[in-house]
C-alpha cells in the first residue's frame, strides 16, 4: 500500500496547500457539478415542452371558437338558400362573430404561431374565408361542399398544432387521456355532430343520417372510454368532469334519436336548435377538457420548475458552504503556519514570551502545544537570568541602607535630566538636604538608631516627591539630594519648605542637637536653564 501511494505522494508534495486541495476539490467536485448540469439540461427540456404544450393549448382554444361557428355559419348558409329569408339575419350575426374569433386568433399566432410552426397554414385558412365569403353566388351543395373544405381544414390545423406543441403524445399518464380527449376525440364527435345538425335542414340528404349515426355513436363510445380512464387517472376531476359527462351522455342520446327519425315534419328550426345544443355541449367539455390540461401542465411546469430550482439552490448552498468551509480551513492553516515561523522567528530574536495560539485537536495544535511548552520553559530560564541581573543591577545603582538609588546612578539621571531640560527649554531644580548634627545623634542614640533615622527620612521623602520625574537619591552619609524637572526656583524653595516641616512631624528624637530636640534638615535649592 505504501508503494501504491508513492506516485500521489511525491506528486503533491511538490504542491503548495492551496494547489493541493484546489486539486482535490476539483476532482470532488466535478461529478457532482457534471450530474447537476445534465439534471438541469433535462428538467429545462421537459419545461420547454410542457410550454410548448400551453402554447398548443392556447391556440387550439382560439381555434376552438372558430370551430365552433364555421359549421353554424355553413349550416345557417345552407338554410338560408334552401329555405328563405328567415336566416339572414342570424347569417349577418355569425359573420361578425367569426370575424371576432379570426381577430383572437391573430392575436395568438402573434405570440405563439411562430413557435408552433403554424402561422402559414392559419394565413391560408384566413384567406380561404375571404375567398368564400366574397365569392359568387353559389348553389347551396357547391357552398355546403366548400365550407365543409374549409371545415376540414381548419380540424386539420388544429391536429397540426396539437402535433407541433406535443399535445399528440405526453409521457406524463395523468395528462395523456385528457390530451386524447381534447386533441382527437372530442374534436372529432364535434365534427360529425355538426355534420348531422347542417344535414338536418336538408331533406335530400337524409339518408345519409344513419352511416353518420353510427359513425358518430362510435366516436362517443371512444370519448367515453377516454374520459373514464381520465377519471381514473385524475381522481380529483371525477365530481367536475363526471357531472359534464353525464349531460353530454343524455344530450347525445337525444341528439342521436332524433337524427334516426324519418319525419320530414319535423321542424328544420327545431332540429337544427337540437343539433347546435348538442355541439354546444360537445364544446363545453372540449373548454373543461382544455381547462383541467393547461392546469394539470401548469402544475406539472411548476413542480419541474420546483425540483430544478431545489437542486440548484442546494447545488450553489452546498458550493457555497463548501467554498466557506475550504476558505476557513485554508486561511486557518496559512495563519496558524505563519504564527508559527513568525513565533519561530521571534524566539530566535530574543523574544521568549511569543506564542501560538492554536486552538483545536489537529496535528498543528499538538506542534503548537509542544512549541509553547518549549518556550514557556525558555521564557522562565530567561526570567531568572533577568531577575538576577536585574538584582545585581539594582545592587550596583541603590543605597542597601535606604532603598534610594546611590550616587551612581544619580549621576546618569542627573545627566539625563541636563539633556531634556535643554531639549525641552525648561528649567532644572536640585535640592540638597543634610541632616543636622547627624554625628552627635550617631554618638548619643547608636549606628542602629542612626541608620533608622535615615531609612525614616528617605521614606517621607518618597512620599513627598511623587510627581512623575522628580528623582530621590542617598548621596553620602546624612545627605541627600533630590532633582525636580521643570521647577523654577521658587517652587524648589516652597518644596523645600514642605520637606523641611514633614521632617519636624516625624518627630525624630535629638537629644544631642543644638538646633531643636527633634532631628532637623538643612537645605540649599538650585535652579537652573540649561540653556
Amino acid at each position: 500500500m505504501t508503494k501504491f501511494l508513492l506516485l500521489p505522494h511525491y506528486f503533491l508534495r511538490n504542491l503548495s496547500i492551496p494547489k493541493k486541495m484546489l486539486l482535490l476539490s476539483v476532482l470532488l467536485l466535478a461529478p457532482l457539478l457534471i450530474q447537476t448540469g445534465l439534471f438541469i439540461q433535462r428538467t429545462n427540456a421537459d419545461i420547454e415542452v410542457a410550454r410548448m404544450e400551453l402554447q398548443g393549448i392556447e391556440y387550439s382554444v382560439a381555434l376552438r371558437k372558430l370551430q365552433q361557428l364555421l359549421p353554424l355559419y355553413r349550416g345557417v348558409s345552407y338554410a338560408l338558400l334552401e329555405q328563405g329569408d328567415e336566416f339572414k339575419e342570424r347569417k349577418d350575426q355569425l359573420i361578425a362573430e367569426v370575424e371576432k374569433a379570426i381577430e383572437e386568433i391573430d392575436r395568438v399566432d402573434g405570440r405563439t404561431g411562430k413557435q408552433l410552426k403554424i402561422s402559414e397554414h392559419w394565413a391560408y385558412l384566413k384567406s380561404r374565408w375571404e375567398t368564400l365569403s366574397n365569392a359568387p353566388q353559389m348553389t347551396a351543395d357547391e357552398q355546403f361542399e366548400e365550407y365543409s373544405l374549409l371545415i376540414d381544414d381548419l380540424l386539420a390545423t388544429s391536429l397540426l398544432v396539437a402535433d407541433n406543441s406535443g399535445l399528440v403524445l405526453d409521457s406524463n399518464i395523468e395528462t395523456y387521456y385528457l390530451m386524447m380527449v381534447m386533441v382527437n376525440e372530442v374534436p372529432a364527435l364535434i365534427h360529425t355532430a355538426q355534420t348531422l345538425r347542417g344535414l338536418s335542414s336538408a331533406s335530400d340528404k337524409v339518408r345519409h343520417m344513419p352511416t353518420l349515426v353510427g359513425g358518430m355513436q362510435d366516436q362517443q363510445r371512444r370519448v367515453i372510454d377516454a374520459l373514464t380512464k381520465v377519471l381514473q387517472e385524475n381522481p380529483h376531476l371525477r365530481v367536475k368532469m363526471g357531472r359534464q359527462l353525464e349531460k353530454l351522455l343524455l344530450q347525445m342520446d337525444e341528439f342521436t334519436q332524433e337524427m334516426l327519425k324519418t319525419d320530414e315534419q319535423k321542424e328544420i328550426v327545431e332540429r337544427f336548435k337540437l343539433g347546435s345544443d348538442t355541439v354546444s355541449v360537445l364544446f363545453d367539455m372540449y373548454d373543461l377538457s382544455a381547462i383541467e390540461l393547461d392546469a394539470l401542465i401548469q402544475q406539472n411546469v411548476e413542480r419541474l420548475e420546483r425540483a430544478r430550482n431545489f437542486v440548484v439552490i442546494s447545488v450553489v448552498v452546498c458550493l457555497m458552504i463548501g467554498l466557506y468551509l475550504f476558505a476557513g480551513f485554508y486561511f486557518s492553516l496559512r495563519r496558524d503556519l505563519i504564527e508559527l515561523v513568525k513565533a519561530s522567528q521571534r524566539i530566535g530574536s530574543g523574544e521568549t514570551e511569543s506564542r501560538i495560539n492554536i486552538v483545536g485537536r489537529d496535528e498543528l495544535s499538538v506542534v503548537a502545544i509542544g512549541f509553547n511548552e518549549m518556550a514557556a520553559a525558555l521564557e522562565k530560564s530567561q526570567q531568572e537570568v533577568d531577575e538576577a541581573y536585574s538584582k545585581l543591577e539594582s545592587l550596583t545603582k541603590s543605597d542597601p541602607l535606604t532603598g534610594l538609588p546611590n550616587r551612581r546612578f544619580l549621576d546618569e539621571v542627573l545627566a539625563r535630566e541636563w539633556h531634556r531640560a535643554i531639549r525641552n527649554d525648561s528649567s532644572l531644580s536640585v535640592i540638597m538636604l543634610d541632616l543636622d548634627h547627624f554625628k552627635e545623634y550617631n554618638d548619643r542614640y547608636g549606628h542602629t538608631a542612626g541608620d533608622s533615622c535615615l531609612c525614616k527620612v528617605a521614606d517621607e521623602l518618597n512620599i513627598i516627591m511623587k510627581r512623575a520625574g522628580d528623582f530621590v537619591a542617598r548621596y553620602g552619609g546624612e545627605e541627600f539630594i533630590i532633582i525636580s524637572p521643570e521647577t523654577t526656583l521658587d517652587q524648589a524653595a516652597e518644596l523645600a519648605m514642605t520637606i523641611q516641616k514633614s521632617i519636624e512631624k516625624l518627630a525624630i528624637p535629638h537629644e544631642g542637637s543644638n538646633v531643636s530636640s527633634y532631628v532637623t534638615v538643612s537645605q540649599g535649592v538650585a535652579s537652573i536653564d540649561p540653556k
